[in-house]
Order: structure tokens, then C-alpha cells, then sequence
């Protein structure tokens, strides 16, 4: 290699080509193959495009590129060399298997998972988790996380949003939130316990990524890291090409589904009871169920005696009885 640019060199991941062989940048077999046939058709003045696999050196991995090449002629007619325009093809294939793997997901659950599996070796990140907002845009609730290691650990189902923090929420923008400025911003999470964990856990940055429909913001993806260094320039590039986005509209849209067909189901199952005791176990057990919180109690009120008097409890442990 002669001569190329600074886009060709950041391709491989290296600071020069200078003096380089072409088969040295090669990622396997059937690109040096395809290296040789093209370079006898350069030799008899022919110009094509082709694909091949180059290696980004820094990683030993292979990136797609496409190449157009032509041949250089010199005033005698004799062959010089080639001239060849490289586009890397990396971020497109990252798209398309982003695409097939959403699209063969099911439900909100796998949805998400695929998302967190395919974006995960861009980013390394160590949490992921997938929150909604409530129709008035007052409170947020994590639906779905995504904690290999097992560090977080939340019960709080609802979180309370109001003023700034609630004004903040509705920003549209991809955001890498420090977290530290965050709590330091936002005083009602001081004290919060799970923020409180997620901090000592030894989280520093977290990447937020919005879902808007209709204008406003009606839910988020937000992936968290260890590393002060996470989420670079060059990440934020491939995330936001990324359809995530759409991915998780899809995934609330499941959820959203799940939500009316329980309803209806929930509704189905009262009609069939006899009492008021009946339909209070019923719908505990199931409201239970559905959100996954550790007690569901049902009281009805005496207002003769002024009393409330406990109806009916689903409880997840024995610690949350109610005598």
C-alpha cells in the first residue's frame, strides 16, 4: 500500500497502511481468495466491486467492507497498481441481525432480551433494564432488567416523579447520564435505597435511550456501567443507527396487549364466584401473579363499626401477613 486515507486506516484500526501487504489485512481464507481473483482482473483493465472480510487489528475480529477497485494505467499502457474505495459494511450487518433477531423475538420479554444480547457486546454494559411511565407522566415503573450478575435487587414498584425530574424524563434525546450527577441533581433519590445499592454496586454511567409515541416520552431502555470510560463517541454512533427504539415500542405494545387480555381473563374469573370472598382470593391471587409483588391484600370496609376488615391476601412470604 502506497497511499489512502485516514477512514481506510480508523477501518482496520490502525494508524498507518504505509508499506502494508494487502493479504496481511485480511480476515480469512476466502477473502485472500477473492483478493487474487480481482487482482488478475485488475491486471487485465477490468474495474468491479466485491466484498470482502478485513481485520480490525486492535480486536483480531473481521469487518464486512465493500470495494470498489480499478485498475492504474500508466501513459505506456502498463498496469501500475489499483486504486480501490473501501466502505465498511460492519454497521448495516449490525443493523440487519439487530432487525432478524427482534423480529423473531416473542413477546416483550424476549424482545427485550434480544435487544440487551445484541447491544451488549458494543457496550459491555452490566444492568439493562426497560421502564414505562404512567399516562400522566408522574411515575415510572421497571418492567423488565437485564442483571447477569445478580447486583440489583429492587421491590419498589412505582417511582414517583414530579417538577424537574418529571419534566426531565420527557427529553427525547439519547442521553449517557453520570450518575452521581444525577442523584446530586434530583435530591428525592439522596436516600432512595435502591439507587442507594445500585451506587455501591459500583455504578458510574448509565445510557439512556427514550421510546416516544405520540409526542411524549412513554418509556426508556437505560443500560448501566461499571466503567467511567463506557459509552464512547464511537458507541453512541452504532446505538443510535440501531433501531432500539422501535424495538421496545414493539415490546410495549406486547405488554400493553398483555395488560387487556389479564383484564379480560381477570374479569372472567370473578364472574364465576359465588361471594364476595370468592372474588376477593381471585382477583389477590391473579393481581398478585400478573405484577409480580409480594402482597395483593383486599379489605372491605364496615362503616357501621368504622372498621376496614381484611378480605383477602396473596402473600409471596409469611414476613407479609397480615393477622
Amino acid at each position: 500500500i502506497a497511499a489512502w486515507n485516514q477512514t481506510a486506516a480508523e477501518t482496520l484500526g490502525l494508524p498507518t497502511l504505509e508499506g502494508r501487504l494487502t493479504s496481511e489485512l485480511l480476515a480469512d481464507q476466502k477473502s485472500i481468495d477473492i483478493m487474487r481473483s480481482q487482482g488478475e482482473q485488475r491486471r487485465q483493465g477490468l474495474s468491479t466491486e466485491f466484498e470482502i472480510n478485513v481485520l480490525h487489528f486492535p480486536e483480531r475480529r473481521p469487518v464486512p467492507v465493500k470495494v470498489s477497485a480499478m485498475p492504474v494505467i500508466a501513459d505506456t499502457g502498463e498496469f501500475e497498481g489499483t486504486f480501490a474505495i473501501i466502505r465498511s459494511l460492519e454497521l448495516e450487518r449490525r443493523i440487519e441481525a439487530f432487525e432478524d433477531t427482534i423480529h423473531t423475538a416473542q413477546g416483550a420479554a424476549g424482545i427485550f432480551q434480544a435487544v440487551c444480547e445484541q447491544i451488549r457486546p458494543l457496550l459491555n454494559f452490566d444492568f439493562g433494564a426497560f421502564s414505562i411511565y404512567s399516562k400522566n407522566g408522574q411515575h415510572s415503573r421497571m418492567m423488565l432488567s437485564y442483571d447477569p450478575q445478580r447486583q440489583i435487587e429492587s421491590h419498589k414498584r412505582w417511582y414517583p416523579m414530579c417538577g424537574a425530574l418529571a419534566a426531565w424524563s420527557q427529553r427525547h434525546e439519547v442521553q449517557v447520564v453520570d450518575i452521581a450527577d444525577f442523584v446530586r441533581q434530583f435530591s428525592e433519590f439522596q436516600d432512595d435505597p435502591t439507587l442507594k445499592r445500585f451506587q455501591s454496586a459500583g455504578f458510574v454511567k448509565s445510557l439512556r435511550i427514550p421510546m416516544v409515541r405520540g409526542g411524549r416520552v412513554v418509556a426508556t431502555f437505560s443500560c448501566s456501567s461499571l466503567d467511567h470510560n463506557a459509552f464512547s463517541e464511537q458507541e453512541m454512533r452504532i446505538v443510535k443507527a440501531l433501531p432500539i427504539a422501535k424495538a421496545f415500542l414493539m415490546a410495549l405494545h406486547s405488554l400493553e396487549n398483555d395488560e387487556l387480555l389479564f383484564r379480560i381473563n381477570l374479569i372472567r374469573d370473578m364472574f364465576i364466584c359465588r361471594t364476595p370472598e370468592q372474588i376477593a382470593d381471585v382477583a389477590a391471587k391473579k393481581i398478585a401473579e400478573q405484577y409480580g409483588w409480594e402482597s395483593v391484600e383486599i379489605y372491605t370496609i364496615e362503616e357501621a363499626g368504622r372498621q376496614i376488615r381484611l378480605l383477602s391476601q396473596s402473600a409471596s412470604s409469611p414476613d407479609y401477613a397480615v393477622e
